[in-house]
């Protein structure tokens, strides 16, 4: 799911977009974008690479805290 106006947004992620790494680290299943985001630091910078229309592409994702 991409939040309108989130991070995941304002980096260029869309619905439909396959994630692939984060912070360089594959992703083998949905359960791992949650775990390794909440183990990155706050407004870290993280490259994110996807698939989308048949071409690998590479994103910069600013994390942000999560609203309590």
């Amino acid at each position: 799911e991409v939040t309108r106006g989130g991070p995941a947004d304002r980096a260029g992620i869309r619905p439909g977009d396959l994630l692939l790494e984060f912070d360089g680290r594959p992703l083998a299943g949905h359960q791992d974008l949650p775990i390794l985001a909440a183990r990155t630091p706050a407004e870290q910078v993280v490259q994110v690479k996807l698939w989308r229309g048949g071409q690998a592409h590479s994103v910069a994702l600013r994390l942000e805290r999560k609203p309590q």
